[in-house]
């Protein structure tokens, strides 16, 4: 049994080891409350609860950082979306579930969007009509105008012949300029 002391006499004694341990108690009289301490030391208190909680402040920030270093770890290509997880008080678990719900709402939307292009990009056709400069006049000349349409109803109809031109319409149409009767 280790020999209890006082601040004032400290003494040592061997330990069960055979090394020598030192002991500091400080002692307090049986049945006094902690209003009775306080009263009577409140300096010994007061640092008592300040090494306490400096203590525990220090636990808590050697916590959080290991927590943040986990987060980190968790999601590198984002450190962003680490911090605010963190700052949030979520779990590595809980926000990699989070990163997959918000994931998957935006793949969601990107497909619905992605296929309401597909459909108005099926019904689009090309038209060329005259435009107006700023003088009023026309800008294109009738008979270009309609080997133009003419080209463009040919092209919006055929997939093959786009496949053929590679999808580019100015070589079809300046094709089809020199030889319209071969799509006639």
């Amino acid at each position: 049994m280790a020999k209890i002391t006082t601040p004032e006499s400290s003494n040592t004694e061997p330990a069960a080891g055979g090394t020598k341990q030192e002991t500091l108690v400080e002692k307090t009289p049986l049945g006094m409350s902690a209003e009775q301490m306080k009263k009577s030391n409140p300096e010994a208190v007061k640092q008592m609860e300040e090494a306490a909680a400096a203590k525990a402040k220090a636990e808590a920030k050697a916590e959080s950082d290991k927590a943040l270093d986990e987060m980190k770890a968790a999601f590198p290509e984002d450190l962003d979306f680490a911090i605010e997880s963190h700052k949030a008080g979520l779990s590595v678990n809980d926000a990699k579930a989070k990163r997959y719900d918000d994931v998957s709402a935006k793949v969601k939307t990107l497909e619905t969007e992605n296929a309401d292009l597909k459909k108005k990009t099926e019904n689009l056709n090309v038209t060329f009509g005259s435009d107006n400069d700023e003088s009023g006049e026309g800008g294109a000349k009738t008979g270009d105008d309609e080997w133009q349409n003419e080209a463009a109803k040919i092209w919006n109809k055929d997939d093959k012949l786009q496949s053929e031109f590679s999808g580019n319409k100015t070589a079809f149409f300046a094709y089809y300029k020199k030889r319209p009767h071969e799509f006639k």
